[in-house]
């Protein structure tokens, strides 16, 4: 019996990495049914826009790293539970990408040259925004941010809010 149980769960995992890896090359929307934690949180992506829905579950990266979507990568988390949470997420902006949230959690956010991150709902609770460029532009259209820390400004980047919350800030 145990042996039964333990293919299924080897089985249940290898099903998980592979519609992983199929959402990484192809895009579009990948709902979590279970928890996911990453060995390596470097998303190299084919094409297309990639959403993630949380539905209620958490995704971390092995040993407290952050996810880096690369290579032009447009990734949108949303969560319908508003349980679901993403541990660390770490957004570079020479990889030309960005980042949405319309509703769910992040621990930890942070954007580096020049990143693109839109706010929506949903909540982050740390964000640090660093090596500015003219190209970094936080949206804050809703939800909210425990603390903002923005380390450096740069001539022509862009900072906005409609609506929204942020509990403290650290400004240079």
């Amino acid at each position: 019996f145990r042996l039964l149980i333990a293919y299924m769960i080897c089985f249940i995992i290898t099903l998980l990495l592979a519609a992983v890896t199929d959402w990484l090359e192809n895009g579009g929307t990948l709902k979590l049914y279970a928890d996911y934690t990453a060995a390596d949180g470097t998303w190299r992506i084919g094409s297309g826009s990639h959403t993630v829905n949380l539905n209620g579950h958490m995704m971390s990266v092995k040993d407290d790293g952050a996810f880096k979507p690369t290579n032009n990568m447009h990734l949108t988390v949303t969560d319908g539970t508003e349980r679901g949470q993403i541990t660390n997420i770490l957004l570079d902006g020479s990889q030309r990408g960005s980042f949405t949230l319309e509703n769910g959690y992040v621990g930890n956010l942070k954007m580096t040259g020049g990143a693109v991150v839109t706010l929506k709902g949903g909540s982050v609770d740390k964000l640090d925004v660093q090596h500015c460029s003219a190209n970094t532009n936080l949206s804050i259209q809703g939800g909210s941010i425990g603390e903002l820390n923005i380390k450096d400004w740069a001539d022509g980047m862009h900072v906005s809010a409609t609506s929204g919350s942020i509990g403290a800030y650290n400004l240079p």
